[in-house]
């Protein structure tokens, strides 16, 4: 609705009659007027307009009227009530404000009539230019009209003619529809007839595409007539039953002929089809080696080489024989062959490809291969066989997935990945499954530049190396895991990562293992051989034990610290497996130095034979059997085992123990001693002491033959006072003395652990829980001294049981006294045995050779011993003779 007042611009309202006169008169007065400028024109149209009204346009109300009158409805409205208007007005409003409300709208008035002049002359020259516009029209539709009439009849004559042409057509219409019906099934079948020629023809060139038109062209028409069809029906009823028999008449249709003949010819194509899918995968294969070998090529002659861009002159027949996969498989469906059929088809070209790269990687280890040997560059076998494989079966894959995008297709993918993928891993876990790879054997050496023998065996593969190429096969692996997800690449890639890693740490200790062999065989032919260099080869193997272990264990340590996140999910058990193999081979060493000096039987073992990989199980098993077999030549074998293990008992479990701490910190909180390593300790400590009885009693029963045959060879009862000492006397000190120099030869320690007490003197008696021999002593400590003293204390007991058979004269019986004086002189008063003439061993040897001493008087017919001065005398004289001395 307008403002109050109606305000000033208003239209729509239509001014009096003669308000447009006298625009008129007022226009034609400033018609003349500055023409050439409409702007300086209007102005003095408003100018004049203005004097001529008064300045009704300049104020709306006056200023002293400060109450506002109400707002009226507008007049244009269609409900507009002019007298109910007025007569609400009178009734509402004062006398004061009808006299303003008079003069307002009587100001309103003159400002529309200014308005409305304004726009009548504003455009006046278009209302001018319209009054002869339709001046003009109406011209114009008078002659319009007749030319209208004329159309009109002309249109009536054209009707007429063409009615009459109907007419006269219209009888033989029906005829002539049927003939070119006729006409063109008859070029049909004329064409039909001949698709079997032509595809034999075009076949014959190659050009399977067009073959394939021409047989889809006329399929529907063969699969509609190709075989017998009916010519019609005799019906027979009957009135005595509802049955009603039919009698059908058939023929042979002529087309039975034609569409065996392109049935020929369809099989020919889809033979074609499948040689160039075969073909394109091929190509696809080739471009591939092309773009890998050209790839760090940026020349554009190169690029242009590697592109292969197409010949000018090839043919259409010579283009269309190449042909891409997806192109064969839509020729194939439109031959007939069903979508299973084609999807079959498809993967068997792709499968000839893949299968053939996986062939060939799996023959890496034959001579004339093209795979890097996966033991010396894992990473290049890996990538190589990835190039060959997983490149193809991406484009395998991509392809399927557009040509067949149904359910059915994607399960039948995941089938046949699931086969390549088996074969793919198994040739990996074969590659990379080090652990399966023999170990060097010793026998088998070549002399290296500098003349030292080397092994000629394969060696370990590159731990660093080996993480870097699974790390290649998981990244390789992921783009393969986006196409088939269904297959589960990833659960394959990590069991092939863990079955490689866990191999690679069993093939570094049975590396050691096959070292320690050698080194431990080495040790024991020089000990069979009387060599005096047992502390060397002892030391060699030392060497070899601490030297490996280190080696291993930096293998494992690089294992876990190369790709850390491939070992996650299984660390703990990564580190067990560590630390079992680090048990392990340290009980394999104990279980070769025991089994080979030692009758053993399975209650005695320090571990089982059970790895049949283990070179040091297949070395116990040989020496336990060369030993039960009758070899007996085990007294310096076993001194050099004792250094062996006392080594392995102290810084080699040491050694294993920094490590391991090193290659996996103990958590907070965790035990400083684990169980594992008191256990290997325990272990240790046992078959250090089985392998020293072993000696003690290889050495004593020695001199105690000795002992025994010049005694029950002696007639005691008849013997005569002593003069000299004995000469088996010296040949059983020279024998000591010998055992002594041996065990420091051996680099044993001289001095006695200072746990020894007097009743614990280094050595004690035989028990069934300790080592299972015959021995009367065995020694507590592996030291030079405790080894001397045990194997002393065991000729003196044996001695004692020997004595405690006979019977003794008095001569006799002097004799013995006098015999035992010179042991003691050179055991421990020159302090042969113990670090001083009153140490537990000494006290030890006293009291041995006193027993003997009693069991000499109790055998004496004349218990009365020889005056001390008298054996000292003859001491004295053997002495000055040049007697043995210890």
């Amino acid at each position: 609705p307008p403002p109050d007042g109606f305000g000033d611009g208003v239209v729509g309202v239509r001014a009096p009659a003669s308000n447009r006169v006298r625009g008129r008169t007022v226009s034609g007065v400033t018609t003349g007027v500055a023409m050439s400028d409409p702007e300086s024109k209007a102005q003095r149209v408003r100018t004049l307009l203005a004097g001529y009204y008064g300045h009704a346009q300049s104020s709306a109300s006056p200023s002293s009227l400060q109450q506002r009158v109400p707002s009226v409805p507008p007049i244009d409205a269609p409900d507009f009530d002019p007298e109910t208007w007025v007569c609400d007005t009178l009734r509402d409003t004062s006398l004061g404000q009808l006299s303003v409300k008079c003069q307002q709208m009587k100001r309103e008035a003159v400002a529309l009539n200014g308005e409305s002049q304004m726009l009548v002359y504003e455009n006046y020259s278009k209302f001018i230019a319209a009054t002869d516009t339709v001046r003009d029209v109406a011209k114009n539709v008078v002659e319009m009209e007749g030319k209208m009439a004329q159309l009109k009849q002309q249109m009536l004559l054209t009707t007429e003619k063409a009615q009459a042409v109907d007419k006269n057509l219209g009888i033989r219409r029906e005829q002539v529809e049927q003939l070119s019906g006729v006409r063109s099934l008859i070029s049909k079948l004329q064409a039909a007839f001949e698709v079997p020629r032509k595809m034999e023809t075009a076949l014959d060139v190659g050009a399977v595409t067009l073959a394939v038109s021409y047989y889809s062209a006329i399929a529907p028409l063969l699969a509609k007539y190709g075989g017998d069809i009916e010519l019609g029906t005799t019906h027979i009823s009957t009135k005595t039953t509802t049955h009603v028999p039919t009698r059908t008449n058939t023929h042979v249709s002529p087309f039975v002929d034609v569409k065996k003949a392109a049935d020929t010819q369809k099989g020919v194509a889809v033979e074609m089809l499948i040689g160039k899918m075969a073909a394109a995968a091929t190509r696809g294969r080739a471009a591939r080696e092309t773009r890998r070998n050209n790839r760090d090529d940026a020349s554009e002659t190169s690029k242009k080489e590697t592109d292969n861009p197409e010949d000018p002159t090839q043919t259409a027949t010579s283009k269309s024989s190449h042909l891409t996969s997806a192109e064969c498989v839509c020729l194939l469906e439109k031959l007939g062959v069903a979508r299973e059929a084609s999807r079959v088809l498809f993967a068997k070209s792709h499968l000839t490809c893949m299968e053939g790269a996986l062939a060939m990687a799996a023959r890496h280890d034959t001579s004339g291969s093209v795979y890097p040997p996966p033991s010396a560059d894992p990473r290049g076998f890996v990538e190589k066989l990835d190039r060959e494989f997983l490149e193809a079966f991406h484009q395998f894959a991509d392809e399927f997935n557009a040509l067949f995008p149904d359910g059915d297709s994607k399960n039948y993918l995941t089938v046949v990945s699931k086969k390549l993928f088996s074969l793919y891993f198994a040739i990996l876990k074969k590659a990379l499954d080090v652990s399966t790879v023999v170990p060097p054997d010793s026998h088998e050496t070549s002399v290296d530049t500098k003349g030292n023998p080397e092994p000629t065996g394969p060696k370990l593969v590159d731990a660093k190396g080996l993480m870097a190429a699974l790390a290649v096969m998981a990244a390789d692996l992921s783009g393969a895991h986006r196409l088939v997800p269904r297959v589960g690449l990833g659960d394959r890639a990590s069991e092939v990562v863990e079955r490689a890693v866990r191999g690679r740490v069993t093939a570094a200790f049975l590396d050691l293992e096959a070292s320690l062999v050698d080194a431990i065989r080495e040790a024991e032919e020089i000990a069979s051989g009387g060599g005096n260099d047992l502390r060397s080869a002892g030391e060699r193997v030392c060497l070899v034990f601490a030297g490996g272990i280190a080696q291993s264990l930096t293998d494992c340590q690089n294992l876990l610290e190369e790709r850390p996140v491939m070992v996650q999910s299984w660390r703990l058990e990564f580190e067990g497996l560590v630390k079992a193999r680090s048990k392990e081979i340290v009980e394999n060493v104990l279980q070769r130095l025991v089994a080979g000096t030692c009758v053993c039987g399975e209650t005695e073992t320090v571990c089982a034979y059970d790895d049949e990989r283990s070179p040091l199980a297949d070395a116990s098993r040989d020496a336990a059997t060369r030993f039960a077999n009758g070899f007996r030549d085990t007294e310096n074998i076993s001194l050099a085992a004792v250094t062996i293990a006392n080594f392995v008992a102290s810084e080699g479990i040491d050694c294993i123990t920094n490590l391991l701490q090193k290659c996996f910190p103990r958590r907070s909180g965790g035990d400083g001693n684990d169980e594992w390593e008191n256990d290997l300790r325990a272990k240790a400590s046992s078959a250090s002491v089985r392998v020293a009885s072993e000696f003690t009693k290889t050495a004593s029963g020695r001199i105690t033959s000795l002992i025994r045959r010049t005694t029950v060879t002696t007639n005691w009862r008849e013997a005569r006072e002593p003069r000299v000492v004995r000469p088996v006397m010296d040949a059983v000190a020279d024998e000591i003395d010998g055992i002594n120099a041996a065990c420091a030869a051996a680099g044993l320690l001289d001095d006695v652990s200072q746990s020894a007490s007097a009743d614990d003197p280094g050595m004690r008696k035989q028990s069934a829980t300790t080592v299972h021999d015959t021995s009367p002593f065995t020694p507590a400590e592996c030291t030079r001294d405790v080894l001397t003293a045990t194997v002393v204390a065991a000729v003196l007991k044996s001695w004692q049981e020997i004595i405690a058979g006979l019977t003794l004269s008095k001569g006799g019986y002097h004799q013995m006294e006098l015999d035992f004086a010179f042991l003691e002189a050179h055991l421990v008063t020159e302090k042969k045995v113990g670090a001083s003439g009153t140490g537990a061993l000494a006290k030890a040897i006293r009291l041995l050779l006193e027993e003997c001493r009693d069991t000499a008087a109790s055998r004496s017919v004349d218990g009365t011993p020889l005056d001390p001065a008298i054996v000292t005398r003859i001491l004295s004289a053997k002495g000055s003779r040049g007697g043995s001395s210890l």
